[in-house]
């Protein structure tokens, strides 16, 4: 009778162990939008106009970053090096700094020498920031999207040969 109660404990706590494996947690290292989602609206970002959306034809490349997150920080040092050194009318670029100061943005531009005044850097004010983190479900972690001029988002995080495939469209 011992033994059929250890035999029955050891097969249900392998029947329990079984099943909590099998259910897969949600996984936390996705967050933000999905592919087919459309950008939020949003106010400017700036006191001048910036778009987000691309002209009729085109697509953007929106990519959220910050100088204290190391990964979103060298994409964008990778992305702002292709764009000021390709010339596309297929792409825009679009780079958001998330930081909560404006002079941790600009020192960490000099830094990873990309020009303050280069096309497609904005730093929006703090109450966009938040805004922006909020809509865009960046608080986990930062992102790029790929979107079409009426802002659907073709491409989480693309890679630079996935946007290949857009410049020959």
């Amino acid at each position: 009778m011992k033994l059929k109660g250890i035999l029955f404990g050891l097969v249900a706590g392998l029947v329990l162990l079984v099943g909590a494996s099998a259910t897969s947690p949600m996984d936390q290292s996705h967050s933000g939008l999905a592919v087919g989602n459309v950008l939020p609206e949003m106010k400017p970002l700036q006191e001048q106009p910036y778009q987000l959306l691309p002209q009729s034809g085109r697509y953007s490349l929106i990519h959220f970053w910050a100088a204290y997150d190391g990964e979103s920080r060298s994409e964008h040092i990778a992305w702002s090096n292709h764009f000021a050194h390709t010339v596309s009318d297929k792409i825009a670029y679009r780079a958001v700094c998330l930081d909560l100061d404006k002079a941790v943005y600009e020192q960490t531009l000099l830094l990873d020498g990309i020009p303050t005044n280069q096309a497609g850097q904005c730093s929006p004010n703090p109450q966009v920031r938040l805004e922006i983190i909020d809509r865009y479900a960046l608080s986990g972690s930062m992102h790029s999207y790929l979107v079409d001029e009426r802002g659907v988002v073709l491409s989480v995080d693309p890679a630079l040969e996935e946007l290949k495939r857009f410049y020959l469209r």
